[in-house]
């Protein structure tokens, strides 16, 4: 390095032969300051490389590359690696999909309505119409919840891994997404569930239903989502069938019906559509299901059990009031009454139905036979629309009195019920309505709580007893009031009466007047001559029974040989000490002229006595009088048909003499 420094100094090459050749302005900038001086590092890397660039890039590009061309493929190695993971997991998760969501699909109806399907109620059920054929609207409240979570067989456990506590969340969080369902259902066929009775009740056609889903339900309730759906319900016109399924239901304890659906189509989301929910799609046929509903105990019935019967319809339901109304310008009887029915239901359940009619029948006497094809229908009613109360249920009703058929055993049926009831005992009826054409309930119409009083005041002015060829003949005539029962507003005409008459010399004895009016006692034998068994042949009523044995001071009957023609006025204010409650009151007049009196059998000393009393006493006798007697009346609103009322009963006293009155 000396040396060079040395002939550097001492040999100055002219500055106009310099032999290199010219630089570049750039270049020359660049190299200028990189030219080293004595303050420059001998081994500067600047020095170094650009006494040897070529060298040193050339050998400095290849180790880049490689290591450009190491990256790149570690990369696509992870890339690869990465994907064939993803790919299997895919695969795996779609697989394990794929498993639970057959399992789902493939779970027998029976599994599905235990675990996954929950029903409650109906909590209400609303009667929306009803068509002319009995089939109706209804429209029915209840919860529901579908527990899909059962379905897949994801609910959480406790000894669930880490991977499968992954897997069940990520399920759960897919039905959480997918958040309802829509239910399409085939009509369903409603049938009773007892063995070999079994037997078709309804059919049922349901809407659309909207579901929302659950995947992890808590223990209690309170997930259920409350519904409301209108459904299209037709029932049996087998009426056999409903009675057999009421007699086994109760026989049982416990209501069991059997629902089928031909098929069910179920989707994924909403009615509306329109999402990727509706793709995901299930369709099972012939989906049955069993509905077992005891029966709750019943306040004022026995438990059902098998060795009990249905409680007759009489036990049910109890007529609290009705009324009959006419007058002489109306072309009907209209009838209005209400009643409470025992409410089985329990205190959740909600009802309410539309007006619902039914027509009352009364079995015809010429059958003795409560049969619906020999009945005689008298009215038509309808029940108001009423809901659920507890525990009796109240109902209110309307209707009219149909016009009577023209055959005679009409006008005699009817006469027969009239004259039950005021008698005070149930009569025989039949119910039906016209939504349940082949069905026709049998069950009493109820008597009166007390005993009507139809007959008072009853007196008989100038009645005289004379003996004319051999027999005794009264004369006189007979004035009284008939009252009618409770609620019966009725306007009528009184066109005959027939009395039956049992005299006694005094007054009735103490003990017989206490007994039944009109029966004279617990025991007696229908008496011979006019008024036996030949009088239903003449038109006249049948003879009531003489008591046996006779009463104290009895001594003789009257009966007259024909119906005696009254007439009546109708009476608007009630006597002193009557009730407003009472029905229609009318004043009744009737002539009796030379009507037998026939002196009873062993009683002529009796009558003898009698007998010097009229003639020898200064007031004449005073006869005391028990029996009954039939009223012909007229019924405005029932097109002129005669109804006979009777045996009405009646008792008192009458002064017999030239002259005299008496009241009783």
């Amino acid at each position: 390095m000396s040396s060079s420094h040395v002939s550097h100094t001492n040999e100055d090459p002219p500055p106009q032969s310099d032999p290199r050749p010219p630089i570049d302005k750039g270049k020359a900038k660049d190299m200028a300051v990189h030219v080293p001086d004595e303050r420059t590092p001998l081994l500067s890397p600047r020095a170094s490389s650009s006494g040897n660039s070529t060298a040193v890039g050339e050998g400095a590009s290849r180790p880049r590359q490689r290591r450009q061309r190491s990256l790149c493929s570690t990369l696509t190695l992870v890339f690869l690696v990465s994907l064939a993971v993803c790919v299997f997991c895919i695969f795996v998760f779609t697989l394990i999909l794929w498993t639970r969501a057959s399992k789902a699909m493939n779970a027998s109806p029976e599994f599905i309505m235990e675990h996954a399907v929950s029903l409650r109620g109906p909590d209400q059920v609303d009667v929306l119409n009803i068509t002319d054929n009995g089939s109706m609207w209804v429209n029915v409240t209840g919860r529901i919840g579908v527990d899909a979570g059962a379905m897949l067989g994801v609910h959480t456990e406790e000894d669930d891994g880490l991977l499968e506590g992954m897997y069940k969340s990520l399920m759960r969080w897919g039905i959480h997404h997918v958040k309802t369902v829509t239910f399409d259902l085939d009509t369903v066929s409603v049938s009773s569930d007892y063995g070999r009775h079994t037997s078709k009740l309804a059919m049922i056609e349901s809407p659309t239903l909207e579901v929302p889903l659950t995947s992890d339900p808590p223990v209690d309730e309170s997930w259920l989502h409350t519904m409301s759906a209108t459904f299209f319900v037709s029932h049996t016109d087998d009426s056999a069938q409903i009675i057999r399924f009421v007699e086994d239901a109760w026989g049982s304890g416990s209501v069991k019906l059997q629902a089928h659906a031909p098929k069910v189509s179920i989707r994924g989301g909403s009615i509306l559509g329109g999402s990727w929910r509706n793709r995901i799609k299930i369709s099972r046929s012939d989906i049955s299901t069993n509905i077992h509903v005891p029966i709750p105990h019943i306040p004022g019935l026995p438990d059902p059990d098998r060795n009990s019967h249905f409680p007759p319809i009489s036990r049910l339901v109890t007529l609290q009031d009705f009324s009959v109304t006419s007058s002489s310008s109306s072309s009907r009887l209209s009838i209005s009454a209400s009643a409470t029915m025992i409410n089985p239901a329990p205190d959740f359940f909600k009802l309410t139905t539309p007006r619902i009619p039914f027509h009352v029948s009364l079995p015809s006497e010429s059958t003795n036979t409560t049969s619906s094809n020999a009945a005689i229908p008298v009215a038509s009613v309808s029940t108001a629309p009423f809901h659920m109360t507890h525990p009796n249920i109240t109902l209110s009703i309307t209707g009219h009195v149909l016009p009577l058929p023209p055959s005679s055993s009409a006008s005699s049926t009817l006469s027969s019920f009239l004259s039950t009831y005021l008698s005070a005992l149930p009569s025989p009826i039949l119910v039906s309505t016209p939504y349940l054409p082949s069905f026709t309930l049998s069950t009493l119409f109820p008597a009166p709580a007390q005993k009507p009083h139809i007959l008072r005041n009853v007196t008989i002015h100038d009645m005289k007893i004379k003996p004319v060829g051999g027999k005794l003949l009264a004369t006189g005539t007979i004035f009284a009031r008939v009252v009618l029962p409770r609620g019966m507003k009725v306007g009528l005409s009184v066109n005959r009466i027939f009395p039956d008459v049992v005299v006694f010399d005094g007054e009735v004895p103490e003990e017989v007047r206490m007994s039944e009016p009109g029966h004279l006692g617990k025991h007696g034998h229908h008496h011979k001559g006019k008024g036996n068994d030949d009088d239903e042949e003449d038109g006249l009523p049948p003879a009531p029974p003489l008591p046996s044995p006779l009463p104290e001071r009895a001594f003789g009957h009257i009966r007259p040989e024909d119906w005696i023609d009254a007439m009546s006025i109708p009476e608007d204010d009630p006597e002193d000490g009557e009730e407003d409650e009472d029905g229609a009151a009318f004043a009744v007049s009737a002539k009796v002229v030379d009507i037998p009196l026939q002196v009873l059998t062993g009683r002529q000393k009796e009558f003898s006595n009698f007998v010097s009393k009229v003639i020898f006493g200064t007031d004449g006798a005073l006869a005391g009088i028990m029996g009954s007697t039939y009223v012909a009346v007229d019924v405005y609103g029932m097109d002129g048909k005669d109804m006979e009322l009777g045996a009405l009963p009646f008792q008192g006293a009458v002064k017999v003499g030239k002259w005299g009155s008496s009241q009783w």
